[in-house]
């Protein structure tokens, strides 16, 4: 498709589901493993002369895959801590001695929800209690527990986002510089726009440029005896065959042709999102070293003493990397300019010129080819012939 849209034209290359259940049996036999205590049957009770209890309202607010299941995964825990108050107070410590990331993220899935804290406030007793239940006791006792979470997690895994983020930006910016700065491809491009032009010549159609969704479509475009492309002619009449070369100058276009903006913008906001609830949480903090419960207000002096660096240097990262980011988006806009294709995404640019590229490449090695045995005839004509007697 041709570009005569002068003002896109502007300052553009042309004009320069696996599932996975417990089965009962496995219930019972977790339960049996990673209950605290066994339950009693009715029956054993009344033998005893003991009315049995009525455990409904104690130990069956959770629901019994989800009990089992957080069961489960709370067994990860159980070497490190002797019990669950000890586990939330080390999180609400930020204490890394024995949990990192992978842990945390984990923890993340079983804090319990408003509907279940709300049945375990109406519990006049909290003995007796599956390991599920005991957990989320411990948790119900540590003010702003998943915000304290949330917060040890953001600091675990900040370096490796920000890093990674910084990566996926700056190679960005670099593909667009590569792009825009390439004569070879600006050469190609031009080559075939004027070629085409040539030969819609004599139906009275010139085009100021071509979109990129016509790019490959041309280079392909095969001549009358069925074989010759259009990018064979370029090829074969190029006198320095290493003009065509744009690959060469532009090495990060096959890195960058997965990336996205919009997702990268994404994780910036995340970042974002995550240094707004810690400072958030360090508010609430803050009031909790003031307490009088010796427990609570040890812990929360050591989770401000670690947090309060962390997050001014989590904000000095965000100003870079949100400056970073304009950068990029800048690029990527003065990239989508010199195609003039305002309305195209990036990773969808790279990934015709990495099309084009191969086509390009696959058309220079097979004149190369036809150049070495060409040659090789000749020498053999040339030969002098052993006289036979």
């Amino acid at each position: 498709k041709a570009i005569n849209n002068d003002e896109k034209l502007r300052n553009s290359l042309w004009t320069s589901n696996v599932k996975a259940e417990v089965s009962e049996k496995q219930l019972k036999e977790l339960e049996s493993l990673f209950s605290a205590s066994p339950r009693k049957t009715a029956a054993v009770a009344i033998k005893r002369g003991k009315a049995a209890p009525n455990r409904t309202s104690t130990t069956t607010f959770i629901e019994t895959k989800r009990a089992n299941n957080i069961a489960i995964s709370l067994a990860q825990y159980t070497k490190a801590f002797s019990n669950f108050d000890d586990l939330v107070t080390a999180v609400a410590s930020l204490d890394e001695t024995c949990l990192d990331a992978e842990r945390i993220n984990n923890m993340m899935s079983l804090l319990p929800t408003k509907s279940e804290l709300n049945c375990l406030k109406e519990m006049h007793r909290h003995d007796g209690l599956g390991r599920a239940e005991q957990f989320f006791v411990s948790v119900s006792k540590m003010p702003s527990f998943a915000d304290k979470l949330l917060s040890f997690r953001f600091l675990l895994q900040f370096d490796e986002q920000v890093n990674e983020l910084k990566a996926r930006f700056n190679l960005l910016g670099k593909a667009c510089d590569e792009v825009i700065g390439s004569k070879k491809l600006a050469f190609v491009c031009k080559k075939l726009l004027c070629i085409g032009n040539l030969m819609n010549e004599s139906a009275g159609k010139v085009a100021s440029g071509i979109t990129l969704d016509s790019l490959c479509k041309i280079s392909k475009k095969k001549g009358s005896d069925g074989k010759v492309t259009l990018i064979d002619h370029v090829v074969a009449n190029e006198e320095n065959a290493d003009d065509l070369c744009f690959w060469d100058e532009t090495p990060t276009l096959r890195e960058c042709t997965p990336l996205d903006l919009d997702e990268m913008k994404i994780s910036l906001r995340e970042i974002e999102t995550g240094t707004m609830i810690v400072e958030r949480t360090m508010i609430s903090v803050q009031s909790e070293a003031e307490s009088e419960d010796k427990r609570l207000k040890q812990c929360s002096n050591e989770f401000l003493s670690k947090i309060t660096p962390f997050s001014e240097r989590a904000r000095n990262e965000l100003k870079a990397m949100n400056v970073l980011a304009e950068q990029t988006v800048s690029k990527v806009g003065a990239l989508k300019r010199f195609f003039a294709e305002e309305d195209s995404a990036s990773s969808a640019i790279f990934s015709v010129l990495l099309d084009f590229s191969r086509i390009v490449q696959t058309a220079k090695e097979a004149h190369h080819r036809k150049q070495r045995a060409m040659r090789r005839r000749e020498s053999s004509l040339r030969r002098p012939q052993t006289a036979t007697s």
